[in-house]
């Protein structure tokens, strides 16, 4: 499913998974518990990029946990930050770079495990409207190439930015809304 999907809901990632469970027909009810290790790939609201580590060693890090090398590891992270635009600032700490920038790096490191589908908690909630367009494009071009997305957002214009809208309310979808393929 090469689809680029947003989620409207009260209870955001977790009705998110439920309804991605149910909606998309991925995974039965009883299985949403184990979707994590699925996914495997997160973009949040606030970045989570640990202060101390550079922008290449905060997208290494979730590869800590599987097997592969160091090198492995750094050849990866550093494609993954030059296609996200951020070739020049791989050396640089969190503190150092914009909100855009911190949320480039928080994309390249949902993207190292390669996971089917990367969900997204707000990922421009904390950026200006011009920035939170780049991160949009960004995704959208993201999409283009393979990468499913799961957008969890209250914002209209982000969803409007979709292939398809599901409106929740008290966990229950409400509403669903499919659009020619935003390009």
């Amino acid at each position: 499913m090469l689809e680029f999907i947003h989620y409207l809901s009260h209870h955001k990632l977790r009705t998110a998974l439920t309804v991605l469970a149910i909606a998309l027909g991925v995974f039965t009810v009883t299985a949403v518990g184990g979707i994590a290790e699925y996914l495997e790939g997160f973009v949040c609201q606030q970045f989570n990029l640990l202060s101390h580590l550079t922008a290449l060693d905060n997208v290494c890090l979730p590869l800590r946990y599987t097997d592969a090398g160091r090198r492995e590891a750094r050849a990866r992270a550093r494609e993954l930050l030059e296609h996200v635009g951020l070739a020049d600032r791989i050396t640089h700490r969190p503190l150092e770079m914009s909100g855009g920038e911190q949320q480039r790096v928080a994309v390249a490191r949902a993207l190292i495990n390669r996971p089917a589908i990367v969900l997204a908690d707000e990922p421009t909630g904390e950026l200006d409207s011009a920035t939170a367009g780049e991160i949009m494009t960004l995704m959208r071009s993201l999409n283009r190439e393979g990468q499913t997305f799961v957008i969890v957002t209250h914002d209209p214009q982000v969803a409007a930015q979709t292939d398809r809208s599901v409106y929740l309310q008290d966990g229950r979808v409400v509403r669903e809304e499919r659009r020619a393929q935003v390009r």
